[in-house]
């Protein structure tokens, strides 16, 4: 049986603070723990590889300064993690989440 979604982590990452409250909001409003938050896939990084207890999921931007999130879902895939990863974006650019091999996945939905 799984777990329930009180006892799910999720670790939010988006620059636009506005985001990162309504998706936190979400996230409450459906019965999950607080989520973690970050404004940039460096300080996400760190976040996730600290956190006690670890992170379930992740819903990240994509596009974000000093490490955006397809560089924190390479990071993280480098490194042996497999947690699930759900990346928003403003804008449905196909040619590059081709680029990063975004496109085929089953994990991956791009829509602006």
């Amino acid at each position: 049986m799984g777990r329930s979604l009180n006892n799910l982590r999720a670790l939010i990452v988006d620059d636009d603070r506005a985001a990162l409250s309504v998706v936190s909001s979400v996230i409450r409003s459906i019965g999950m723990s607080p989520a973690l938050q970050a404004v940039n896939g460096e300080d996400a990084l760190n976040l996730f590889r600290s956190a006690k207890p670890p992170v379930d999921f992740v819903i990240c931007d994509y596009e974000m300064p000093k490490l955006g999130g397809i560089g924190l879902l390479k990071a993280l895939r480098s490194s042996g993690h497999t947690v699930p990863f759900l990346m928003l974006t403003a804008d449905a650019d196909m040619e590059a989440a081709a680029a990063a091999g975004l496109a085929d996945r089953p994990s991956a939905a791009i829509a602006p």
